[in-house]
């Protein structure tokens, strides 16, 4: 019976093979939980002892990307000494959240109505990506919905 253990390596000169998992999932969650602290993770498999294969994060087989949510409500800081009405998107992966907001510029006082609700989700979503690439965050595994 083989016997793999995925260790998860916290970059190319670490040599402990202690943390880890028998299951590749458990060992790439727990990879992604330490992104943020150590962008050169990856994971180590080890057979009877030996180092196997070495799994790069980019070949990490997530097996669910994690979901962005988009909405609306009330900025997290003042503006001006008020809080005001934002889009946002927000996601978490691992223990690292990704967090963006702005104003929608297209509100109509007429109709008091946004007159495209989906006006700021292209400069979100690039924001998001920005932050995913500065916490070395793969930017396939984010799910924007679209």
């Amino acid at each position: 019976m083989e016997n793999k253990w995925y260790a998860v390596m916290m970059d190319h000169d670490d040599i402990d093979w202690g943390w880890g998992s028998t299951s590749r999932d458990e060992a790439e969650n727990m990879a992604v939980s330490i992104l943020d602290c150590h962008p050169d993770v990856y994971l180590a498999v080890i057979e009877n002892d030996v180092c196997v294969d070495e799994i790069e994060k980019k070949d990490f087989n997530i097996s669910k990307r994690y979901a962005v949510q988009y909405g609306a409500g009330q900025s997290c800081d003042l503006h001006d000494g008020i809080f005001v009405p934002v889009d946002f998107m927000r996601v978490k992966v691992g223990e690292i959240i990704l967090y963006a907001e702005m104003e929608n510029p297209t509100w109509n006082d007429e109709k008091e109505c946004y007159d495209d609700e989906d006006a700021t989700f292209k400069d979100l979503k690039h924001e998001i990506e920005k932050q995913a690439i500065e916490k070395h965050i793969p930017t396939e595994w984010l799910d924007f919905g679209n």
